[in-house]
């Protein structure tokens, strides 16, 4: 359907400058986009054609110049001048290398480019109209003679759907909002072309200096628990994980053989209630014995399960 953000974005992108000829530019670059946009719409949008029946119309809303007009007046031409505003901006461009508003070939080139997909969308857009597909899906010969009222609705229905199909660009409620886009996309390319050069300062970010890498608030933080499942659907930990539980405290574990923990194959998971949802008490004791079950009731004591 041609939305312009990205060409007006590629227009600002390539042409910078504060003074005066330059932000012209710009603008009239994005505008000769939309110029382009509402020629390929009034041929093929009742709701386009209503609202910009003549180039006047045009004139009054802003999008065409008088002078403009009268260049496209000028052109001697029996089909459809949807080219014009392309080659005006293509012109527009090349004056523009030519005083280094352009910068770089490439970026002429690159411009021109983007001005070309454009026009190739729309020219895509008025073959779609140009030939309704499926072409023959409303072609059909209805006879009711002895059909049952089934296959009457079903064939009702079906040649509904391909009447609705034939115009998509037409007055109906279904039909695609083309007057919204149009304005939408003037409005939108004329904003993005003055405001080029607004920018935020470049700034430290709260993670500049730290390690940390997590976007989240400190109301909102995560306890830092290394949560797993295992392979019969029980909720566990392991002991090194129980030492990071807390916000920036850290709980010594004692092992059964009153040693610590040193090898992560030594680790074994203190299994909670299967298939539960658990809240994290972070009143936990400093130091935990796991040598015999009556821990694991301990843990359930302080993690308490909510079924």
């Amino acid at each position: 359907m041609g939305y312009i953000e990205s060409y007006a974005l590629f227009i600002t992108n390539y042409i910078h400058g504060e003074d005066e000829n330059a932000r012209q530019l710009r603008r009239t670059l994005a505008r000769y986009l939309c110029l382009t946009q509402v020629f390929v719409f009034r041929d093929i949008s009742i709701q386009v054609k209503k609202r910009f029946p003549t180039t006047d119309s045009m004139i009054n809303a802003g999008i065409l110049l008088r002078e403009e007009k009268e260049k496209l007046h000028s052109i001697e031409l029996q089909y459809d001048k949807y080219w014009a505003p392309i080659r005006w901006i293509h012109s527009e461009a090349l004056k523009a290398r030519k005083e280094e508003t352009i910068t770089s070939d490439l970026l002429y080139w690159k411009l021109c480019a983007e001005v070309d997909k454009f026009r190739h969308n729309l020219q895509l857009l008025c073959n779609y109209d140009w030939i309704p597909i499926p072409l023959v899906y409303s072609q059909l010969d209805l006879v009711v003679l002895m059909m049952t009222i089934i296959e009457f609705v079903f064939f009702t229905g079906w040649l509904k759907v391909a009447q609705a199909l034939l115009n998509p660009f037409g007055d109906d409620d279904d039909d695609f909002e083309c007057i919204y886009l149009i304005d939408k996309n003037f409005a939108t390319s004329l904003c993005i072309a003055d405001n080029y050069d607004r920018l935020p300062k470049i700034r430290p970010d709260p993670f500049w200096r730290s390690n940390k890498r997590s976007p989240a608030s400190p109301s909102t933080a995560l306890v830092g628990v290394n949560f797993k499942i295992t392979s019969n659907n029980q909720a566990s930990w392991t002991r090194d994980d129980l030492q990071t539980i807390g916000r920036g405290k850290i709980m010594n574990i004692a092992s059964p053989h009153s040693h610590h923990l040193e090898e992560s194959t030594n680790r074994k998971p203190l299994r909670l209630a299967q298939n539960s949802t658990f809240q994290i008490n972070h009143s936990i004791p400093l130091n935990l014995s796991m040598n015999n079950d009556d821990n694991n009731e301990l843990l359930r004591y302080k993690f308490p399960v909510h079924l």
